[in-house]
């Protein structure tokens, strides 16, 4: 649920140019030979947002929490 509602509560904050998305989105130009090693080391973290500072993050788990959006990590 997290990682849908990033989008909105992105948005809504007005962070956009600060929140870099997640991480597998960072992997589209990767040689197909290492990208499936970077997959397997990454596992569950490729799921994780980039977020370009804390302020951004902070603001992002806040809203996360009030809306009860569900959880995400950030990085």
């Amino acid at each position: 649920a997290g990682l849908s509602a990033v989008g909105d509560i992105v948005e809504r904050l007005g962070v956009r140019s600060r929140v870099l998305g997640p991480l597998y989105e960072h992997l589209r130009g990767v040689d197909p030979v290492y990208r499936r090693a970077i997959e397997t080391v990454a596992g569950s973290a490729l799921w994780s947002v980039i977020v370009a500072d804390d302020d951004a993050a902070a603001g992002i788990v806040a809203e996360l929490r009030r809306t009860n959006a569900g959880r995400l990590t950030l990085i």
